[in-house]
């Protein structure tokens, strides 16, 4: 009975990282309530491969939009994606103060047995939310309830003022019981 001989053979396929870059706008300016188109464009055809990121200041990045144009769940209606190949966009509508961050669009690519992520350099969106207005500020007293129980409860009633989520810090002058108003800032001020 003749031998049986087993051959294995160990055929290496080499592939490299495939040389592509995404070019983003570095910022944009949009007024509260407005409409900002970020643009991203490829060094070669993305197909549809394309997702848009969010980040804010001392947090992770937050996926919002895949495959171009799919919202997650979670993602406001504002947000939409579009293009093809590789030059895409992300539009934001009715822009709110809260959607000032950065924008980082991220592509990926299939090799053998391999998946490269390649992301832009990411666009600073700044939101302009307009003057500043002071509000009226109105210290609202404890009730006599509260008082006759030892303890009160101070309110502070701010109105007519902007931008809306300003951080608003405030002190009482316990000799006149009028709320004096300290300090207002932008919201992205003290992001």
């Amino acid at each position: 009975r003749g031998s049986e001989t087993l051959i294995f053979i160990h055929v290496l396929f080499p592939f490299t990282a495939p040389d592509v870059q995404l070019c983003t706008d570095k910022s944009k300016s949009v007024s509260l309530g407005g409409t900002v188109t970020i643009s991203a464009t490829g060094s070669s055809d993305i197909n549809n491969d394309l997702s848009w990121y969010l980040q804010k200041p001392g947090q992770p990045p937050q996926l919002l939009i895949k495959y171009v144009s799919t919202l997650l769940s979670g993602t406001p209606a504002r947000f939409s994606g579009g293009g093809s190949s590789s030059d895409f966009t992300l539009t934001v509508s009715g822009v709110q103060s809260e959607d000032a961050a950065v924008y980082y669009c991220q592509s990926y690519h299939f090799g053998f047995l391999s998946l490269w992520y390649t992301f832009g350099g990411g666009t600073k969106l700044i939101v302009d939310s307009g003057p500043m207005v002071r509000p009226s500020v109105s210290l609202l007293p404890p009730s006599s309830e509260q008082l006759s129980g030892g303890s009160a409860t101070l309110a502070c009633l701010l109105s007519g003022y902007s931008p809306q989520g300003a951080v608003v810090s405030w002190e009482v002058d316990e000799g006149n019981h009028t709320a004096v108003l300290v300090e207002l800032k932008r919201r992205d001020e003290v992001e």
